[in-house]
């Protein structure tokens, strides 16, 4: 999302389990934090900690616009319904959906295949220029 409202060449975006300020992820959340340390190439969590804060999903920028599909784990232990609320309505754009898998887990890994088709449908759909072409799960 952050790179998204920067880029104009992209056109729609999907978020699955993602969190508006994800160094709130607590270090004790599975393996995120970790990932999160590797992906800086920061062997202190300290500073890896401080490049995420420089990533602002929420940010503003002249691709504002662009079409957002939040799927979301009604069961997700690491990302609650609240936080992904956040993440939707604080999105700089209007064109904004959210799915909800009621028992999903994170990432809705447990549901890997229907969350990949609506996730193909919904992008193919936006790509076409149907714009407000909602998914209904």
């Amino acid at each position: 999302m952050a790179v998204a409202a920067q880029d104009t060449r992209i056109r729609a975006c999907v978020d699955n389990g993602g969190i508006h300020a994800p160094w709130l992820v607590p270090p004790t959340m599975g393996t995120f934090f970790s990932k999160m340390v590797a992906a800086c190439g920061a062997g202190d969590p300290d500073r890896a900690v401080d490049v995420w804060k420089t990533v602002n999903p929420l940010a503003d920028g002249p691709n504002s616009g662009y079409p957002l599909l939040v799927v979301q784990g009604g069961a997700d232990p690491m990302v609650s319904m609240d936080l992904a609320r956040i993440l939707l309505q604080g999105a700089p754009t209007d064109d904004k959906q959210m799915v909800t898998f009621t028992d999903g887990s994170h990432c809705v890994y447990n549901h890997r295949s229907d969350r990949d088709a609506l996730i193909a449908d919904w992008v193919t759909a936006r790509l076409r220029g149907l714009p407000g072409h909602d998914i209904a799960k």
